[in-house]
C-alpha cells in the first residue's frame, strides 16, 4: 500500500510539474509579446522546474 501511495504521489507531482511547465511556457510567450524581453519568463520557468524537481525529490527522500 505504501508503494502504491508513493507511486500515486509521484504521478500527481509529475502531472502538476507538466502543467506548471505549460503555464510558464505560456507566460514566457506572453512576456515576449509584451516586452520583447524573455529573460523574466526564462528565469521564472527555471525556478518553477527547480521547484518541481525539489518537490519530487522531497517526495522520494523524506
Amino acid at each position: 500500500m505504501n508503494d502504491f501511495l508513493l507511486a500515486l504521489v509521484l504521478t500527481f507531482s509529475l502531472f502538476a510539474g507538466a502543467a506548471l511547465i505549460v503555464i510558464t511556457a505560456k507566460a514566457i510567450y506572453q512576456s515576449i509579446e509584451r516586452t520583447g524581453c524573455a529573460w523574466v519568463g526564462y528565469i521564472s520557468a527555471i525556478v518553477a522546474m527547480l521547484g518541481v524537481i525539489w518537490a519530487v525529490w522531497k517526495g522520494i527522500m523524506p
